[in-house]
């Protein structure tokens, strides 16, 4: 059963909501700011010392057996491989950067907030300490972790009818509620070098500890192939353009095997000034309409189906995305009637609204690899010595 107060799908809606699209994201229909414990004793370092590097190397399939459900890779942890997924709502406001954690998800799903983005970074495989920054949930949000099974929520709160969609998601046992309003203590903490409410952390560790007893692992999401010999045309990269005030690149980097991420044509890069580098881009064109939250937050309406993208081992393979209940996940089907695949790794989901969503011509591609390497020393911290 869908979580939605009421919808409002009526043409006068959407033009609104595109007009309220081109604002900041002053995060109206989100949290009054949770008051966590101050700092952690272990601060995390947003400018390490050490070079970073443009190359992410996504593990090699080189057998078959079980797999991790997220990104089809070989199973290594069996007893990890039980608990649930976990979800952490992340800021990616440009005060928000860099974001720690985005590089450990299995899946990463960019969603449109108030004029800009907000991730939702899944969890499975791997850990992240610290994790964040946190930030607040949408009336979005039931509908599309339940992708994910019954997940932990991790999340930084809400206002009052976004707190009743979640209480009410839980209720019907579509999540699991561990955020910072409802766990307000050790499991999450203000980064001192940062302004509120941009520097909200945890760790997916301690989030893990907070799991019932009963929760239980994630469903495959997609289906997936044995790396070479790829299907679909080949192209060099995707532009999603999800407003006026926030575009996203995914270029493909042939050397390394990665689809390298730009937004707002600067790198995308955790904490660590590692890029984002996932082998798989989805693009799954979504109707939004407006959140009964606030009448300026979009709500994406991630049941029904639409146009589908993916983006792998430099290749695109178009069809459509099909999702008849909330108790179903994403299909994606190809035109001719076979499932669109995916090679192991981590993998980004757009949401991109209809529309927005065109391949990069090779110039462009080309010239954003050639800057790689002065982008990414240009972000490197100054010498003290100096």
């Amino acid at each position: 059963m869908r979580i939605r107060v009421f919808r409002l799908l009526s043409i006068l809606a959407v033009l609104l909501l595109v007009a309220a699209s081109c604002g900041d994201d002053d995060d109206s229909a989100g949290e009054a700011d949770p008051t966590p414990t101050e700092s952690s004793d272990t601060t995390p370092e947003p400018s390490p010392t050490a070079e970073a590097t443009a190359e992410p190397s996504p593990t090699e399939v080189t057998e078959t057996g079980p797999v991790w459900p997220l990104t089809g890779l070989p199973l290594d942890d069996e007893a990890r491989a039980e608990r649930p997924a976990l979800v952490v709502k992340i800021d990616n406001n440009p005060d928000a950067l860099p974001q720690w954690g985005i590089n450990q998800a299995d899946i990463v799903v960019e969603i449109l907030v108030e004029g800009i983005t907000r991730l939702a970074a899944v969890f499975h495989s791997d850990d992240a300490d610290p994790v964040g920054p946190v930030r607040s949930g949408r009336t979005s949000d039931p509908d599309i972790l339940a992708n994910f099974g019954r997940p932990l929520l991790a999340w930084s709160g809400g206002n009052p009818t976004v707190m009743a969609v979640m209480a009410e998601a839980q209720a019907q046992g579509l999540l699991i509620d561990i955020g910072a309003f409802t766990r307000n203590d050790s499991l999450y903490y203000r980064y001192p070098e940062r302004e509120a409410p941009h520097n909200l952390l945890s760790s997916t560790p301690a989030l893990y500890g907070q799991a019932p007893p009963d929760a239980t692992p994630p469903p495959q999401l997609f289906t997936y192939r044995t790396p070479g010999d790829p299907p679909g045309d080949p192209v060099d990269g995707v532009t999603v353009t999800f407003t006026s005030l926030h575009r996203a690149d995914f270029v493909w980097d042939a050397e390394r095997g990665v689809w390298l991420r730009w937004q707002n044509r600067a790198i995308h890069v955790d904490d660590q000034l590692v890029p984002a580098a996932p082998v798989n881009v989805v693009v799954i064109e979504t109707p939004y309409g407006i959140s009964a939250a606030d009448p300026t937050s979009p709500e994406a309406q991630s049941i029904g189906g639409g146009a589908a993208w993916v983006f792998s081992e430099g290749r695109l393979q178009r069809g459509r995305w099909v999702r008849g209940s909330v108790a179903e996940t994403w299909q994606l089907i190809g035109d001719d009637g076979e499932p669109l695949t995916l090679v192991p790794g981590q993998t980004w989901i757009e949401l991109a609204p209809p529309g927005t969503t065109f391949t990069m011509d090779a110039d462009t591609a080309t010239a954003l690899l050639d800057g790689l390497e002065a982008e990414l020393e240009a972000l490197q911290p100054a010498d003290d010595g100096e």
